[in-house]
């Protein structure tokens, strides 16, 4: 059973809700590829139907991604990309300003929020795998967090929240991870783990969407690179409780002959910002209120060129086929007409390859410059 949470916030200019859902409904799972690189996807059970995965060990926990042998239409939901989950705390969306990705320190995957917009803020940590294995893993939530789905108009979509309270984050888990010294792994463990096989989640019968891959960053020396500071303990307050003391930071491995490559900086943002983005508070803000530090003001870079792609509204069968390969379209308007946006990207080749989704589907898209 869900229930609507009263606070509500706007992405895209359109008012999002938040419901609450079963937390053994969904999990979170560091997906490999490449060569030792995750990324992040949550898979959503439908109650009564048949399984999606099934969990094997302990720490760390891998995923067999059970979906993938059965049409998982109807069974399972499945968010792949910063278009399917975001964070939220609070009840305020912050999709826009921190990025969802996997770093490894210390012989795990941690799961952090990175800024976008200002390397200098401190990352959040979210959850771990609690140790590395070959294959897909389950990323355990830190206390604080828990899943949420977004809401409009009192009907749950397809976006998955992982949903924080600021007051729990501040004073149990804000840790900072020092993303500026990536920790080698040792010889030993490289050489044990083969590079795993990437996997596609997309049911039988429907287009896979086109991956979104992160982009490899310019090699930098380590010595140009800037530790984030740590987080301010928490002022003691009118009731006599003593302050909370910071947790430590996660420690680096020794370094080895075996260097990683820099930790990819945070994608551009999915979503743009609307006109009243200027007063609402960042996540460092409300963190910065707990702890009685302000935090400092940076100059923000200039916003960058987005691209969205929207499809005519004209029917509720073609809406009904745009969610079945978009299920986080949504309805707006365009030159005074409905039409459903499927997404906002960061470059025109990644919105031409969706637009290519919905014409091998039989669906007529446009794609326009977003503001």
């Amino acid at each position: 059973m869900t229930c609507l949470v009263g606070s509500s916030s706007s992405v895209q200019g359109v008012n999002f809700e938040q419901q609450e859902i079963e937390q053994n409904q969904l999990i979170a799972i560091a997906r490999p590829y490449g060569d030792h690189q995750y990324d992040l996807l949550i898979l959503q059970q439908i109650p009564g139907k048949q399984q999606c995965w099934s969990e094997i060990g302990s720490n760390p926990v891998t995923v067999d991604p059970l979906l993938l042998n059965f049409d998982f239409t109807g069974s399972c939901e499945r968010s792949t990309d910063p278009n399917g989950y975001s964070i939220r705390i609070d009840g305020q969306d912050y999709g826009m300003e921190y990025l969802l990705r996997l770093v490894m320190r210390n012989n795990e995957l941690f799961l952090i929020g990175t800024s976008r917009n200002n390397a200098k803020k401190p990352d959040v940590i979210v959850g771990r795998t609690n140790g590395i294995a070959p294959g897909l893993l389950k990323i355990n939530l830190n206390p604080g967090w828990r899943f949420s789905k977004r809401a409009y108009q009192g009907k749950a979509l397809g976006h998955v929240y992982l949903t924080g309270n600021s007051q729990a984050i501040a004073s149990i888990n804000m840790n900072i991870l020092n993303a500026a010294n990536p920790t080698p792994r040792s010889s030993s463990s490289s050489s044990s783990i083969k590079p795993p096989k990437e996997l596609t989640f997309t049911a039988e019968g429907t287009k896979p969407q086109p991956p979104v891959m992160p982009a490899l960053p310019p090699k930098s020396s380590p010595s140009s690179l800037r530790p984030l500071p740590p987080v301010p303990s928490l002022p003691e307050t009118n009731n006599s409780q003593p302050p909370l003391r910071p947790l430590p930071l996660v420690p680096s491995l020794p370094e080895t002959n075996n260097s990683q490559p820099p930790l990819p900086p945070p994608l551009p943002s999915v979503a743009s910002t609307t006109n009243n983005s200027s007063s609402r508070k960042t996540l460092s803000d409300t963190l910065s209120n707990l702890s009685g530090t302000p935090t400092p003001t940076v100059a923000q870079s200039p916003p960058q060129s987005r691209y969205k792609v929207i499809v005519p509204a004209n029917n509720s069968e073609l809406k009904s086929q745009v969610r079945s390969l978009y299920p986080d379209a949504f309805p707006t308007s365009y030159k005074g007409s409905s039409v459903l946006q499927i997404g906002v990207f960061s470059t025109q080749d990644k919105a031409k390859q969706a637009l290519q989704s919905l014409t091998s589907a039989g669906i007529k898209g446009q794609i326009i410059a977003a503001p």
